[in-house]
């Protein structure tokens, strides 16, 4: 399960590339963008993805402190490798976070080079993946230190 702090879900991403397009789509204002991961991050539990809805969310790259994307939950779900990218790719909502992937085989070597489960090769387009949709809001200045934590006031 994801590290919960600060009343913030902080959520880890190691996909340079997603990391990236976090970063562009705050600084060009645009609203939401889909954080994919294994079903093991969210769980499958319908009533558990309904709690996480409106939660806060910070998602980082590689190391705890480097926060990339701060938001809302919008959404949760669980589709196939395929599914997701019919539903978030360029000819869905556009929201993947992955702007070369043109193809589905595309998508599954970016999973495959980005996601660390045991085995990332038994992954294939009809595997689970969790679909968060997460509704994008500026990173807030005490995260943006690097440090990855509220300034503390004294």
């Amino acid at each position: 399960m994801a590290l919960v702090r600060q009343n913030a879900l902080s959520l880890p991403t190691t996909n340079e590339a997603w990391a990236q397009t976090a970063l562009n789509y705050e600084s060009e204002n645009l609203t939401v963008i889909d954080y994919w991961c294994s079903p093991t991050v969210t769980s499958t539990d319908p009533a558990r993805h309904a709690e996480l809805i409106g939660r806060v969310v910070q998602v980082a790259f590689e190391e705890y402190s480097n926060i990339v994307l701060y938001g809302t939950i919008q959404s949760i779900e669980i589709l196939s490798v395929e599914e997701t990218f019919e539903k978030y790719g360029p000819e869905g909502e556009g929201i993947l976070g992955l702007p070369k992937c043109t193809s589905v085989s595309d998508f599954l070597r970016e999973i495959h080079e980005t996601l660390t489960t045991s085995n990332p090769e038994k992954i294939t387009m009809f595997s689970p993946l969790a679909n968060i949709v997460i509704q994008i809001r500026p990173i807030p200045p005490y995260l943006k230190s690097g440090r990855g934590n509220r300034t503390i006031i004294r």
